[in-house]
């Protein structure tokens, strides 16, 4: 912002209109005797006209003695553009104020940007300038006797001064939006841990080693639970689980890309710490089937075994029969064969 022109009447000791032109000068230094005025033309008239903010107590202290009101101009750059800001003060009352732009195509050469009044010039001038008066006279403009403002300040105005003036407000929505983000990524951590403890509630149930009578039924239970977890519960967990951690490191990539160092790097370690977890449930897992497959080995072992044994000891008492029948019929054949001889 590069003031332009100041314009004051019947304010302090400038009864008439007074115009001072500082279009293209690098350096202005005003020279006069004590309360000749010179603070109130450079530094009071445009923090009047930019914020409505007078020296005295009172409007009226300000106004001019005899003069029914003041009204002080400011003409000033931003970029390209030229802006014109005008407030006048009636002695009693509370006066008007409004901002134009500089337009070519207006009538006047002037375009409103502001309604008339002074809320919405104080509006306008704070989007137009980015700063409050607070801020000014803590910066740009160093009102008489109060020079030094911004070292004698409080550290939480100092913090807010230059909040202000490095627009560190944007970082506020930011703040909020990266802490939603990982309050999603904890609800998700914890939707995980859920998951992981269904599963492992599933794996942990009992396997048994016991297989002294070696049934079918048994066998045939035991593959049908292994089955059912290996192919649809734990397939199915597992992918969820991968997923979720893909929507994780999703998460946390967009909470780098805000910066918020901290909650990124706690999203990083709970993503570490569920994949060790989903790391060693699927070393358990692998586990329990292993010992299920070995105890299902050895059943059908013992089965088949048993069968075997089952089947030769049938064999060898209908071998055993056969044969006492033979020998049976063959006794009878000679008792007949003896009695008709004899």
């Amino acid at each position: 912002m590069q003031i332009k022109s100041i314009e004051v009447h019947g304010l302090w000791s400038y009864r008439e209109p007074v115009t001072i032109d500082l279009t293209g000068l690098p350096l202005v230094v005003g020279v006069g005797d004590n309360g000749a005025g010179k603070s109130m033309l450079l530094i009071e008239a445009p923090l009047v006209a930019f914020y409505g903010r007078f020296p005295s107590k009172t409007v009226a202290e300000s106004i001019t003695t005899g003069a029914t009101s003041g009204k002080v101009t400011v003409v000033f750059g931003i970029g390209d553009a030229t802006y014109r800001v005008s407030r006048t003060y009636p002695r009693k009352g509370s006066g008007t104020g409004q901002v134009h732009v500089a337009d070519d195509t207006a009538k006047s050469g002037w375009r409103a940007i502001s309604d008339p009044g002074h809320r919405a010039t104080d509006a306008a001038i704070l989007n137009l300038l980015g700063m409050n008066y607070e801020t000014a006279t803590m910066t740009w403009a160093a009102e008489q006797g109060k020079y030094g403002r911004f070292a004698s300040a409080q550290p939480i105005e100092r913090f807010k001064l230059l909040a202000t003036v490095f627009d560190l407000d944007k970082y506020g929505p930011m703040a909020a939006a990266a802490k939603r983000r990982f309050d999603e990524a904890t609800a998700t951590v914890t939707r995980i841990d859920g998951r992981i403890a269904e599963l492992t509630e599933t794996l942990d149930g009992p396997v048994s080693d016991e297989g002294d009578e070696p049934e079918d039924q048994d066998g045939q239970d035991l593959l049908t639970r292994l089955r059912k977890l290996s192919d649809d519960d734990l397939h199915w967990k597992a992918q969820s689980r991968d997923k979720e951690i893909d929507r994780i490191t999703v998460s946390i990539a967009d909470l780098a890309s805000s910066d918020p160092t901290r909650k990124a790097h706690e999203a990083r370690q709970a993503r570490d710490l569920v994949r060790n977890d989903r790391q060693s449930k699927h070393a358990a897992a692998d586990g329990q089937r292993q010992r299920a497959e070995v105890a299902l080995h050895e059943a059908r072992t013992r089965g088949a075994s048993a069968r075997a044994a089952a089947d030769q000891q049938f064999q060898a008492a209908v071998d055993g029969g056969r044969q006492s029948a033979i020998a049976t019929k063959n006794q009878a054949a000679q008792i007949r064969r003896c009695r008709s001889g004899c």
